[in-house]
């Protein structure tokens, strides 16, 4: 029952705000909920490399070495490349049998983000010829140009808005436009793609003796786009 006079409740208020609002309406004013849409393709400009390194012995502690010493040597190259963001990811060991034998297999990632495309292949190929099995590469737009480009799009999604409006207003022979309330949206979370993870037996086969080159990636483009919605008076 109380969730009941809740709902009841609530709804009474939304009515009543309602009515208020078509009070304050002029007289044969018509009242327009609108909204508009900009959207913009853009080239991606950032990439990302995930890596990781992955070890099986039957000494828990020289697996631990192992992939250890990797990260470092892994970590100490990256930091040399000017404008590189270099993150260390989940370190997991866990031990398994295997034709009678216990053995322990171990895996850390390292993940390599730059504006600067090159610089992150390089370092990849680089890490690859090392032992690194490669986990994900992708390109995707930078926040900070997704929001400088969102922002760029505010007048041009308001202008539709407006232009919209009135050709409503004119269908109904009601060509006078006012905004009465202006909504603009909340920069929404860019949907990047997840690294993918390779098949093991995959990996393996493609790591050959001589050196490896380094992985290509071309960059793609995301859609921007920014919403704003409004309370029009057509009279």
């Amino acid at each position: 029952m109380r969730i009941l006079f809740f709902i009841t409740f609530f709804s009474l208020i939304s009515v009543s705000a309602f009515a208020q609002s078509l009070a304050q309406l002029p007289n044969g004013a018509t009242l327009l909920n609108i909204s508009a849409t900009e959207n913009i393709e853009v080239d991606q400009d950032t990439l990302i490399a995930n890596l990781r390194v992955e070890k099986q012995l039957s000494d828990p502690k020289e697996l631990q070495q192992e992939i250890n010493m990797m990260m470092k040597q892994a970590v100490e190259e990256a930091k040399k490349i000017e404008g590189l963001t270099i993150t260390t990811e989940q370190y997991y060991v866990h031990q398994y049998q295997r034709d009678n034998k216990q053995l322990w297999q171990g895996n850390q990632g390292l993940s390599i983000k730059s504006q600067k495309a090159d610089d992150v292949l390089e370092l990849s190929g680089r890490l690859q010829d090392m032992g690194f099995l490669m986990n994900g590469l992708n390109y995707q737009l930078s926040p900070e140009k997704y929001e400088e480009i969102r922002e760029s799009l505010l007048e041009g999604s308001i202008k539709k808005l407006m232009a919209r409006a009135k050709r409503v207003g004119s269908a109904i022979d009601k060509p006078n436009v006012d905004l009465w309330e202006l909504n603009v949206d909340a920069a929404p979370t860019p949907n990047y793609p997840q690294p993918v993870m390779m098949a093991r037996g995959m990996a393996m086969e493609s790591m050959g003796k001589s050196a490896m080159a380094p992985p290509v990636a071309e960059a793609g483009k995301s859609t921007v786009s920014m919403s704003v919605s409004a309370k029009m008076i057509l009279k």
